[in-house]
């Protein structure tokens, strides 16, 4: 009969493992179906848990966990190399931790709780270790908020500490031991999710925020074409009158007011076109809405633009950093000043 609390202890931290493992392989690979990722974790939580409670046999375990490790893999992309690279490597590392934490209470090892510390110290490293991987493998993007993972880092170290106090004294008893470790266990792991709930909503606000600011570049750009062509036709509607008026001057042979006329019907068809016409729509967009701000601050916008037509960039990023720069100058620039911005496409690499 196995004991119950034998049953508590490896239930709920091999439960947090495979939840910490889950995390490591979103680190370098992309989950493409929940409901799979889920299947693959309830077999194999059920399977490495029986195998730990049945069989006390180090290598059936050994083989058993790396199996479990490969099994949850299968729910991500990537190819099986990579799957099994990552598999191994994550099984040396909880191996490596598993010995840490077996260092760290070496003094007592007769002791009754010892297991049970251990299980639980044990997990706790490897999810500072995921933390930390995380951190120096973190997305594009997710810098802004990403500064306050020490908290996440401080909560495990502070858990350690305590649950090395309590194994340190002798007088607690099993079932206290067990309760305080599984409450210090679901504390972190409820501060990890909440932190990474936190962080998405905080992305997905932003990437709103920055939508809505490209929309209302386009919106401007196709306010701007429709005024512009209903100008063009309307030249192009009057341009009989002028071409006679024109060449009423001429056959009068006075050519100073022929010029003249043509000048004037020169600023008309500038005036309807666009200020920029770099040849690609995106650039134009974002610079001739940003021109317009410009011009109603009484500030010069001198742009300097050597770009290709066909280029090959994400055009997201690039409105968000331009559109980033230009707000700036837009606020600190002095009125009737200049504002200069030079832009270079090198080498595949775009130069502001």
């Amino acid at each position: 009969m196995i004991p119950l609390e034998d049953i508590i202890v490896s239930g709920v931290t091999e439960l947090i493992r495979i939840f910490v493992i889950l995390q490591y392989f979103k680190i370098f690979l992309e989950m493409y179906s929940v409901k799979i990722n889920i299947l693959n974790c309830i077999i194999t939580y059920f399977m490495t848990l029986i195998c730990y409670l049945v069989f006390h046999n180090v290598l059936i375990n050994l083989i058993v966990t790396i199996i479990g490790i490969i099994f949850l893999s299968i729910g991500f992309d990537g190819k099986f190399r990579k799957k099994i690279l990552l598999s191994i490597m994550v099984y040396g590392i909880m191996f490596v931790i598993d010995m840490l934490a077996s260092f760290l209470l070496y003094e007592a090892p007769d002791s009754n709780n010892y297991e049970i510390i251990s299980s639980f110290i044990s997990v706790l490293f490897f999810y500072i270790i995921v933390i930390g991987l995380k951190n120096i493998f973190k997305e594009k993007g997710k810098v802004d908020l990403s500064g306050q993972w020490y908290l996440l880092l401080f909560s495990a170290i502070l858990s350690i500490a305590t649950l090395y106090v309590v194994y340190k004294n002798m007088v607690v008893s099993r079932i206290a031991v067990i309760t305080i470790s599984v409450i210090v266990l679901i504390f972190n792991i409820m501060l990890y999710i909440f932190y990474m709930s936190m962080l998405d909503r905080f992305l997905y606000e932003r990437e709103n925020l920055e939508l809505k600011q490209q929309m209302n570049i386009y919106e401007q750009q196709i306010r701007s074409d429709i005024n512009n062509n209903r100008q063009i036709q309307m030249i192009r509607h009057d341009m009989k009158h002028h071409i006679r008026e024109i060449n009423d001057l001429l056959i009068k042979k006075d050519i100073e007011k022929a010029k003249e006329y043509l000048h004037q019907i020169n600023n008309e068809i500038i005036e309807a076109q666009n200020i920029y016409n770099t040849g690609h729509d995106a650039f134009d967009g974002i610079l001739n809405f940003y021109a317009e701000k410009f011009m109603r601050k009484s500030l010069q916008l001198d742009v300097s633009i050597v770009i290709p037509e066909s280029l090959d960039m994400n055009m997201y990023d690039v409105n968000v950093i331009l559109g980033n720069l230009l707000d700036n100058a837009l606020e600190n620039a002095k009125s009737n000043s200049k504002v200069n911005l030079d832009i270079k496409y090198n080498v595949g690499m775009l130069q502001i």
